[in-house]
This record gives structure tokens, sequence and C-alpha cells, in this order.
């Protein structure tokens, strides 16, 4: 499944509602990220992850409000994912914009850290 299509977030969204590690995390979690990501071979792409005391869902577009928003382009995305650039890394060299409330990746980073993981599992089977 190609990365950022519409399969790939459907197959997040399922992963995420499933995972019943990541909701006993997020159990005290109220947070809001918006992920858009530019020069896609689908265009721009947006999606958003809600964290609801427990419930954590993945919807594709833009949220109409977000605690934290990133933007990034493509080739970003995918270094990130690669691992062969890490997030902070690329915020620093302004390949990734972030606005809205940081404080609050801080404050939920135990929920934003088992994400990630839930979010791996899918990601092994992503085609760039």
């Amino acid at each position: 499944m190609k990365y950022l299509s519409t399969d790939w977030i459907d197959a997040v969204r399922d992963a995420v509602a499933s995972d019943e590690q990541l909701a006993a995390v997020a159990a005290e979690t109220e947070l809001i990220l918006q992920q858009v990501v530019t020069d896609t071979p689908f265009g721009e792409v947006g999606y958003f992850i809600t964290f609801d005391l427990g419930r954590v869902y993945v919807q594709a577009g833009v949220a109409s409000t977000s605690d934290v928003a990133f933007t990034q382009d493509y080739e970003t995305a995918i270094a990130v994912h690669e691992g062969r650039s890490s997030a902070l890394e690329a915020f620093q060299t302004g390949r990734i914009s972030i606005e809205g409330e940081i404080i609050k990746l801080r404050d939920n980073r135990a929920a934003i850290a088992e994400l990630d993981r839930s979010f791996t599992r899918v990601n092994e089977t992503i085609e760039y």
C-alpha cells in the first residue's frame, strides 16, 4: 500500500482503533494533532488524530480545530518515517513547521510515543 494513500489512512485508522495498549496509555489524553503533507503523489494530504480519553481516531482531511498542526513536504515525511531523519531535526532545519500549543506535545508524550508504535505496524507494509 502506498504511503499517505486512502488505503494507508484506512489501515492506520483500523490499527489505532483496535490498539488496546494505545487506548490504555491515552486514557487521560485529550488532544488533536493535524498532519499536512505537501507534494505527495496524491497532491496535498491531510489527516488528523484525535485522542479522546482512551479513544483514538484517525481521519482524513483537515480538522476544524487542532491543538498542534504539522506541515512538511513528502520527502521530509518519508525521511522521518524511514528513520533517516528525526522530526526534531526536520523541525530545527525548517523542513517541518509546527503551529499550535507545542507544550501539549511534551505533556502528552507517552500517548504520542504509543501512537508511533501503533503506526509502525502499518508502516512496515508501505511503499513510497
